[in-house]
């Protein structure tokens, strides 16, 4: 007997075929510049439509932005990233981060990056 749970969220990175994705330019507060390689795939949607699982790729660029409340974890590539007033750091392969809600950053991306990510979305942008 198959357990159709584990098999739904099973994930082998190397097969996913991600979607092309629209440049954010200032939609929900994330702007890309440049027009880089992007793309990705839902993973799971909450009822509600706020809470959002799903892969992302992103290559070099600039992304400038406020987090809804976003936990991530790098397969690939490597960041640069300052927070508003903050010192930069890098995140890259291995790296696990979660972003609260408002947090405004810049992100450097040097080398094209795969991430694991989760977001809820605050009611407000919600509707």
């Amino acid at each position: 007997m198959t357990n159709d749970l584990a098999t739904h969220f099973l994930l082998n990175v190397d097969d996913v075929e991600f979607e092309p994705w629209p440049i954010p330019r200032g939609e929900n507060g994330i702007t890309i510049h440049g027009n880089p390689e992007y793309g990705g795939k839902f993973l799971h949607r909450s009822e509600d439509g706020r809470t959002l699982i799903g892969i992302e790729r992103l290559g070099p660029c600039t992304l400038t932005g406020i987090h809804a409340g976003e936990t991530l974890f790098f397969l690939e590539g490597r960041i640069r990233c300052t927070p508003e007033g903050g010192d930069p750091y890098t995140l890259g392969k291995g790296d696990f981060g979660w972003f609260p809600a408002g947090v405004e950053d810049t992100w450097v991306i040097e080398e094209t990056y795969v991430k694991l990510f989760s977001v809820t979305i605050p009611e407000e942008l919600a509707g």
